[in-house]
């Protein structure tokens, strides 16, 4: 069952079948005292009945013993049996699956049918020891050849479901349940053999009796989004439709009603493009929610952009937050044992590498290594360091601990920081210090501030004076900060920055690794082309992007690098005039190149290959 379910997650783009009620799956509640099972649901049609009357019944009732009140409360608070993606041949699987040993020992039989087998056993007692090894041999052949099926019969079942049930509904855009993956069915007892509740609301047949529709229960948040866009739709206001959409991703995942108004507003307003890249999103997206195999955290806005890669991603977990400590509550999965926590920030990377066996004992699946390698590789002051003392400084950046020294223009950046946070281009030691040391240049300016406001108020006996002219006062400031540089930029800089060799180019690249105890698995690699020779990402203009492959020289220098560490990982770098790499930084954990740039079905592989390889 577990290669199953898997097999079922990795079809994401095939929309999941209905699920049906447990108990009523087959057979009526309603029908308990009838010696022939009823099917619970009519809509079904006659072939689907006929086939599926022919096939063992599932959760432990058969034909000879009809379920009872009491076994079927018990299936009723078991959950449902689903069919999956792959819906013929497994539909058919999942019908014999369910109908054998397997499914009885796991769920029980009912109260008839134990009574039967209660009084075989008293029978048994009283015979000889070689008469119940006889009878013991016997009964099991006969009974796995009067219930176990013919291939005929099950495929006949199997073909039923699919064209009486499955592809009507697909066909009308319905989207009946996503279990087995999700939470089960609402405990509750249903009113009548053709009604049952799903996760996603109630299917049931439809009042003109043309097949079936789902009532869902629509969530009260998204039920206002989707006014406001049905609003959109009757006033023809397609940007305001695109608007809500992205709203709706930032407080709520839209759902495919949400996007099937966005496009109707968009088509009637005449607006072709806002209407392809709807569509485009929701074809990639999917209009089934399949379950969440992949959580990114913390969450960072990348949830539908992940979500379109098309395998169960989410960028939803809130862990760890910027207030989280030490001692707080850990995450829980939704699905103990088959979720992967990825992280998307470098806080994120050390706190699962230091906590990763706390989070397996809750069910996540993580892929880490020792934090202190987390640690070496997102401080870019050691991640440097590191490269010189193994004989790599050729392939980094020349650093400069002391400004004076420094070869201009240079790269001041924080040894610790994502998005080009506090990074700027300096063109002197002074910029460098204003950069680094923004909280001695504001002290700085603070004195000469609180010396001159004294000077005015109480100079000539305690009179006040009047205040002097402001740009006097700026000239004294930046006399004062000046004086302070000349003597500062003769000192280190310490450990909290980084300043490197600027490297011109309108070229850079992204190449992420899916690395376990320093072998690369996987590669993906992106080029970016910006508006101009020197920058900072990301004020810059980025004119466009692709995916490239990655040399094997480029990849022996990765090797080396990544030595004793298990994640994913990516690495910015660009090309010197000779062809030589120049590594800038390292990010132990996903970047935004695998979240917005890298083709989807290169993320989606990567992916399945980690969860393959490591389940």
């Amino acid at each position: 069952w577990a290669g199953v379910e898997r097999a079922m997650g990795n079809l994401a783009a095939a929309p999941p079948a209905p699920t049906f009620a447990a108990g009523a799956t087959l057979w009526s509640p309603t029908a308990a005292s009838s010696a022939e099972p009823t099917p619970a649901a009519p809509h079904l049609g006659a072939a689907a009945a006929a086939a599926l009357r022919r096939v063992p019944c599932p959760l432990g009732t058969s034909r000879a013993a009809p379920p009872t009140a009491a076994s079927s409360a018990a299936a009723e608070r078991g959950g449902g049996l689903a069919f999956g993606p792959a819906a013929g041949v497994l539909a058919g699987s999942a019908l014999a699956a369910c109908g054998g040993g397997r499914a009885r020992r796991r769920r029980g039989v009912s109260g008839q049918a134990r009574a039967a087998a209660g009084a075989e056993v008293q029978e048994k007692k009283a015979a000889g020891k070689r008469g119940r090894r006889k009878e013991s041999a016997a009964e099991p052949a006969a009974e796995a050849e009067a219930e176990a099926p013919p291939a005929p019969v099950q495929e006949a079942a199997a073909a039923a479901v699919v064209d009486e049930v499955v592809k009507p509904l697909w066909a009308k855009g319905l989207s009946p349940v996503w279990a087995p993956f999700g939470p089960p069915a609402p405990h509750r007892r249903y009113e009548s053999a053709e009604e049952h509740r799903t996760y996603a609301g109630v299917i049931r047949p439809r009042p003109d009796g043309g097949g079936v529709e789902e009532v869902a229960a629509e969530d009260p948040d998204l039920a206002k989004f989707h006014e406001e866009l049905q609003r959109c739709v009757e006033g023809t206001d397609a940007p305001k439709a695109a608007q809500l959409i992205e709203e709706m991703w930032k407080k709520k995942e839209p759902t495919p009603k949400s996007y099937k108004l966005a496009i109707a507003a968009c088509d009637r307003a005449g607006d072709e493009v806002r209407a392809a890249l709807l569509r485009e999103d929701m074809r990639e997206i999917g209009a089934f929610r399949e379950a969440t195999r992949f959580h990114m955290a913390p969450a960072v806005m990348w949830n539908r952009q992940v979500r379109r890669v098309g395998c169960g991603v989410r960028n939803t977990v809130e862990w760890p937050g910027k207030r989280w400590q030490d001692g707080e509550p850990l995450p829980v999965p939704e699905r103990p044992g088959d979720c992967w926590l990825i992280p998307s920030q470098d806080p994120a990377a050390v706190q699962v590498a230091r906590y990763q066996h706390h989070l397996r004992h809750l069910g996540w699946k993580v892929l880490t290594c020792h934090a202190d390698v987390i640690e070496r590789l997102r401080n870019k002051a050691v991640l440097m360091q590191w490269f010189q003392d193994n004989g790599l400084g050729e392939f980094t950046p020349a650093s400069y601990s002391v400004p004076s020294k420094a070869k201009f223009p240079c790269i001041i950046k924080p040894a610790m920081g994502t998005y080009g946070r506090d990074t700027a281009v300096a063109y002197s030691a002074e910029e460098v210090l204003r950069t680094a040391c923004r909280n001695d240049i504001y002290a700085v300016e603070s004195k000469i501030q609180h010396e001159i406001d004294y000077y005015s108020r109480y100079n000539k006996n305690g009179k006040d004076e009047e205040e002097e002219n402001w740009s006097e006062t700026m000239a004294k400031i930046d006399k004062a900060i000046l004086e302070w540089c000349e003597e500062k930029q003769h000192e280190e800089l310490g450990d909290k920055w980084v300043l490197q060799e600027l490297v011109p180019g309108q070229y850079e690249f992204s190449t992420t690794l899916l690395v376990f105890q320093g072998e690369i698995l996987d590669v993906a690699a992106t080029r970016y082309q910006y508006g101009a020779e020197v920058y900072v990402w990301p004020r810059v203009e980025l004119l466009k992007w692709e995916y490239v492959a990655v040399p094997k020289a480029h990849m022996d220098i990765f090797r080396k690098a990544v030595v004793g560490f298990s994640g994913i990982l990516n690495f910015n770098y660009k090309l010197r005039k000779d062809g030589n790499i120049c590594i800038f930084e390292a990010n132990p954990r996903v970047g935004g190149d695998l979240a917005f740039d890298i083709p989807k079905p290169r993320v989606r592989a990567m992916l399945e290959k980690m969860d393959a390889l490591f389940c």
